[in-house]
């Protein structure tokens, strides 16, 4: 039920259907005076989640910045999915704008820093149908990392799920130390939050971050910008999880 709801909730927040909603407002009213207020309100919303000046003020405070690993190692790096879908019809992954946290882990593997990998998701869908650990997994060995090398937790649907199943790999493996936990910076807080609540100490390396690290222009303050608006959705998604698991407890 929390599943479908969270599902549900992410919808209704979504500043598209804000705006498609007063959109629709503003043709059904009939009061001219009306109409127009609403037709500044949409403007203004354009503008505010179009705004990379203003998304980035917002997002850096949330944002778990990107970790540097110098010589460190661990014994798990654990990757969240989210980050690619199975197209059944060519048999292959298709890897999504947030696959970076797959390939940051091939590279930190690669690089000794990890020994094992553990890939934590089935399906962010209602209806569960292909589980992205285990095609993810098939991929991995397919470039050359071994299968004892990787374990796979196709069953977690959300976040919290991915704690508490990773939380058993690590205890049949008798894993106590830190580990790496890779995931995108703004899904990074409620992650972290998760896995401590369910007595798993983690290291965050951030991947996908959305805050602007460069020195903005004045492009950056004025001129819209269509993708801030699809970073806003993912911004507000966390803060509405974030928000959520406190409130159930889960974090």
């Amino acid at each position: 039920m929390f599943f479908i709801i969270s599902k549900l909730l992410s919808f209704l927040i979504s500043p598209i259907l804000w705006i498609l909603g007063f959109i629709v407002w503003s043709i059904l009213v009939k009061n001219n005076t009306t109409r127009k207020k609403i037709l500044i309100s949409i403007f203004i919303l354009i503008f505010l989640f179009t705004n990379r000046a203003f998304l980035n003020l917002l997002v850096s405070g949330f944002e778990i910045p990107p970790t540097q690993i110098q010589n460190q190692k661990y014994e798990a790096g654990i990757v969240l999915g989210g980050y690619s879908s199975f197209q059944e019809n060519v048999n292959r992954l298709q890897f999504s704008e947030t696959s970076d946290r797959l390939f940051q882990t091939i590279v930190l593997y690669k690089r000794g820093i990890i020994s094992k990998i553990i890939l934590t998701g089935g399906s962010g869908s209602l209806l569960q149908t292909n589980k992205e650990s285990l095609h993810a997994k098939k991929y991995l060995i397919e470039i050359g990392i071994p299968e004892i090398d990787i374990i796979s937790d196709p069953e977690s649907k959300n976040t919290i799920e991915n704690a508490i199943n990773t939380k058993r790999i690590l205890d049949s493996l008798d894993f106590k130390k830190p580990q790496l936990l890779i995931t995108s910076a703004s899904h990074m807080r409620r992650s972290m939050a998760c896995f401590e609540k369910q007595n798993v100490h983690v290291i965050p390396f951030s991947v996908n971050a959305m805050t602007n690290t460069s020195t903005p222009n004045l492009e950056f303050y004025l001129v819209p910008q269509i993708w801030v608006l699809i970073n806003w959705e993912k911004l507000i998604h966390e803060w509405a999880g974030y928000i959520a698991y406190k409130l159930t407890g889960k974090i």
